[in-house]
């Protein structure tokens, strides 16, 4: 009967952030992590890419981490690093960032500075 009370009580615990209203962070200090990947295939160069990207944001800034993968030769095409900070203007969402780039073995290839525009209706 503990082994049952015991493997509900962590059930409920587990279970309760998806019925809460809001977003709820398991991550410690409202750190937020978004991961994704892009898998492509570019018919003119005759290789497949893969692009996997680790974002951690707390509050409105956040840091990009995304390299691209040569899935056909299996080998790192580049390296993406991106610092943002996000906030609202007038409805429209504003946010300033820096990207540094690097090539496959890690060496310096440009760096970026701009911001992104978007409005959600």
């Amino acid at each position: 009967m503990k082994n049952v009370l015991t493997v509900a009580a962590i059930a409920v615990l587990i279970s309760t952030p998806v019925f809460a209203d809001e977003a709820v962070s398991l991550l410690p200090f409202g750190l937020g992590v978004e991961l994704s990947n892009d898998i492509y295939y570019e018919l003119d160069a005759d290789r497949a890419m893969s692009e996997p990207s680790v974002v951690v944001d707390y509050n409105d800034a956040y840091v990009k981490i995304a390299p691209t993968i040569n899935l056909s030769e299996f080998n790192l095409d580049s390296l993406e690093t991106t610092v943002g900070y996000k906030f609202e203007v007038m409805n429209f969402n504003v946010t300033p960032y820096a990207q540094v780039n690097f090539d496959s073995e890690f060496g310096y290839d440009d760096t970026r500075v701009g911001f992104t525009t978007s409005m959600r209706f």
